[in-house]
C-alpha cells in the first residue's frame, strides 16, 4: 500500500521528494528502521522535507509512516531487526518496560475483539470435536500454543495428536479424509508447518490454521483460516490474543461435545489425579 501510495503521488513531489520516494521504494526494509533525520542525511535532504514527504502520503507524520512499513514487513524481520527499532520512539521510552508490554498487548485484544470471525471458530470447533483424527502442527515459538491446545484437548478427546519432532508423511497421510490438520504459525512463519499443512490437503485431510493474515504462507494450505492480530515486541513474539482465541475454541470445542459427556470426562480425570496425588492437598 505505501509502495502504491508513493507512485501515486510521484508526479506532485518536489525534486527533494523525488529523491525520498527512490529511496523508499528501493530500500524499505533499511527505511524501515531509520529516523526522519538518519533519512534526511542519507538522501541529502533536509529533516523537514522528510516529515512533509510523510503528510504527503497521508500520515500524520514520519513515526506514522515507519509504523506502517514496519508492519507491511514484520513477518519478513529477524529478531535483531525487530530488536534494533524496539523503543526508539522518545514517546515509548517515557513508558516503563512492563508499561509498554501491557499496553501493546491490550491493543491487540482489542484489535481481535472485532476482527477474529467467530463463526469461523465456530466451524473449527466442530471439525476438532468430530473428525476421527486431529494433528495439531506447531513450530518453534508456536509449539507452546500447539502444546497449550493439544494438553486441554486430549482431557475429552484423546485422538488429539500433537506433532513432535520429524514429521512422517506417511503420520499425515493415514486416514486422511477423516483427519483433520489444524497448524499454528505466526510471523515469522515456519516453513515446516506450511510443508505439512499442504501435504495434508493434497492427500485430502481437511486442513485448518491459526494465523495473522489469510495472505501468510500457510493460508493457501488451509481450508479453513482463523486470523489473529500478531505484533511482536523487540525480539519476542507476543501470543496473547492467540492464546485468548485458544481458550474461546476450547469452551467452543467443549460446547459441541455437550456438557453430560463434559462433566463424566472431568469426574473420571479428577479420580484418577485424586489417586495418583497429582496436585497438592489442601
Amino acid at each position: 500500500m505505501i509502495r502504491r501510495r508513493i507512485l501515486e503521488k510521484m508526479p506532485e513531489f518536489s525534486q527533494g521528494q523525488l529523491r525520498i520516494a527512490r529511496f523508499f521504494l528501493e530500500n524499505p526494509r533499511s527505511a524501515a528502521f531509520l529516523t526522519a533525520l538518519e533519512v534526511a542525511e542519507k538522501v541529502g535532504v533536509s529533516e523537514s522535507t522528510v516529515v512533509r514527504f510523510a503528510s504527503a502520503l497521508g500520515y500524520r507524520g514520519y513515526p506514522e509512516l515507519r509504523k506502517a512499513l514496519q508492519e507491511i514487513l514484520a513477518h519478513h524481520l529477524t529478531t535483531l531487526e525487530r530488536l534494533q527499532n524496539f523503543r526508539e520512539e522518545p514517546e515509548e521510552k517515557e513508558k516503563t518496560l512492563l508499561e509498554q508490554a501491557l499496553l501493546g498487548d491490550a491493543e491487540s485484544l482489542r484489535t481481535a475483539l472485532v476482527t477474529v470471525d467467530y463463526g469461523l471458530l465456530g466451524k473449527l470447533a466442530e471439525y476438532v470435536a468430530t473428525r476421527e483424527r486431529v494433528l495439531l502442527v506447531g513450530r518453534r515459538s508456536a509449539f507452546s500454543l500447539a502444546h497449550y491446545l493439544w494438553y486441554y484437548l486430549h482431557w475429552f478427546l484423546p485422538r488429539i495428536s500433537l506433532l513432535e519432532g520429524e514429521i512422517f508423511p506417511e503420520t499425515l497421510l493415514e486416514n486422511a479424509p477423516q483427519t483433520l490438520v489444524l497448524g499454528i504459525t505466526l510471523p515469522r512463519y515456519t516453513r515446516e508447518t506450511v510443508e505439512a499443512l499442504k501435504l495434508a490437503r493434497q492427500a485430502g485431510a481437511t486442513t485448518a490454521a491459526i494465523t495473522d493474515s489469510v495472505l501468510s504462507p500457510i493460508g493457501e494450505a488451509a481450508d479453513l483460516v482463523i486470523t489473529v492480530p500478531s505484533q511482536p515486541m523487540a525480539f519476542i513474539d507476543s501470543f496473547v490474543p492467540t492464546m485468548s482465541v485458544l481458550n474461546a475454541l476450547l469452551l467452543l470445542v467443549a460446547e459441541k461435545l455437550g456438557r453430560p459427556y463434559i462433566k463424566k470426562r472431568l469426574a473420571y480425570l479428577e479420580e484418577i489425579w485424586k489417586n495418583q496425588q497429582v496436585y497438592c492437598q489442601d
